[in-house]
């Protein structure tokens, strides 16, 4: 599984199979649920650490990308497919002057993780442009869950609780002006790229960030503060670009990122009495 991810990390799946259709998607998935089979549908896996001794399930590489953008008054409706590339969702978006998720240029993965982990850029969520989406239950039904239903909040949406599989998206953007947009989508592309290990395979972000007494502590700065810059397990290392980033610098394995990163939460409690929880997902 490691060239299918971002890690660059993760044995071998038991099972493989690539989806181009939402309707291959969901067919599929209801044979999952009703022949009780194991499975996890992946995007582009930006944001999961894989066992090294892999996935004894089957893995289903979601490759749907169909977009339709519907115009209403003061702006538009856009459905997406859950496999489609947000690069591709926000330069679409960009094109046709719809306002809202130009600050997620840039931002790796698909539709359908961006929705699950509800990404964000500084203090911009995606769920507060979603205006509802089509799921298979784990029932093996399929049903619209307005967002509401969602619970959305920072690094969390319900479907990590029901694990039911997004099909698509739709968000309400409203009309803006297309020059804005752009400055706006080249903002966000820049404090990546200079803030950020662009290039080095990782997850992104290892951990979020933290809340005491009220207040909101970055886990980048606690994990720098705590000299962690550069420390290494095997070929994990703590990026010393942006300290909430382990990188593969070769050849590291899912045990050298779980070492490194236990290293790394014992260390910033000792200091500062936070135990930062991970973001990154772990599956074996």
């Amino acid at each position: 599984m490691a060239p299918f991810t971002y890690f660059k990390i993760g044995g071998p799946a038991k099972l493989f199979v690539s989806v181009q259709k939402k309707t291959e998607l969901e067919e599929l998935v209801k044979y999952c649920r009703r022949e009780h089979i194991e499975f996890v549908v992946f995007g582009g896996a930006s944001n999961v650490l894989i066992s090294d001794k892999g996935l004894q399930k089957l893995v289903i590489k979601n490759l749907t990308k169909e977009i339709t953008i519907t115009k209403q008054d003061g702006g538009a409706i856009v459905e997406a497919e859950s496999g489609l590339s947000m690069n591709i969702l926000v330069r679409k978006c960009i094109n046709e002057s719809l306002e809202g998720l130009e600050y997620f240029m840039g931002l790796p993965g698909t539709v359908g993780g961006a929705i699950y982990n509800n990404a964000h850029f500084v203090d911009q969520l995606i769920g507060n442009f979603v205006l509802d989406m089509e799921i298979i239950d784990i029932d093996g039904n399929t049903v619209v869950r307005k967002k509401d239903e969602l619970q959305l909040a920072y690094d969390y949406s319900k479907l990590q609780e029901t694990h039911e599989t997004v099909l698509s998206v739709r968000f309400f953007l409203k009309n803006g002006d297309k020059k804005e947009l752009e400055e706006k989508a080249l903002i966000a592309t820049k404090k990546r790229a200079t803030t950020q290990p662009i290039g080095k395979p990782s997850s992104g972000c290892m951990f979020q960030n933290a809340n005491k007494d009220g207040k909101v502590l970055f886990a980048g700065m606690l994990i720098d503060q705590a000299g962690l810059k550069g420390e290494r397990v095997g070929d994990a290392v703590v990026s010393d670009v942006h300290a909430n980033f382990i990188v593969n610098a070769g050849k590291a394995t899912s045990k050298d990122v779980d070492m490194l990163a236990e290293l790394v939460q014992k260390t910033v409690h000792e200091k500062f009495g936070v135990m930062l929880k991970r973001e990154v997902f772990s599956l074996s």
